[in-house]
């Protein structure tokens, strides 16, 4: 079974228990836990239940796709990385080599 972002968060109570969370993710209710323990939350039972804004944000960290790169709006310019360095002297490459001479 293929677990996705959408089929985790379908249906989810309002406050899920540990040992379902960890169901929804493909983990061990185990590592659920320290997980929630790296988020602050001291839980210590896998019966324990978690506020629903809490479960959303470890499905979405286990089940979340990358963040897409957004795109400026088409016109706008876009800042890019120079070819010369800010150290080199104004007219002057930045790659030069520091044995050759000018």
């Amino acid at each position: 079974m293929t677990l996705t972002l959408e089929a985790a968060l379908a249906d989810l109570p309002a406050k899920p228990r540990v040992h379902e969370l960890s169901k929804r993710v493909g983990t061990t209710s185990k590592e659920m836990l320290a997980v929630l323990g790296e988020r602050g939350l001291t839980i210590s039972s896998a019966s324990a239940s978690v506020p629903r804004e809490v479960a959303i944000a470890v499905i979405e960290q286990y089940l979340g796709e990358p963040p897409v790169e957004v795109l400026p709006p088409p016109g706008e310019l876009v800042d890019e990385p120079s070819a010369v360095s800010d150290d080199a002297p104004a007219g002057e490459p930045a790659d030069r080599s520091a044995g050759e001479p000018a």
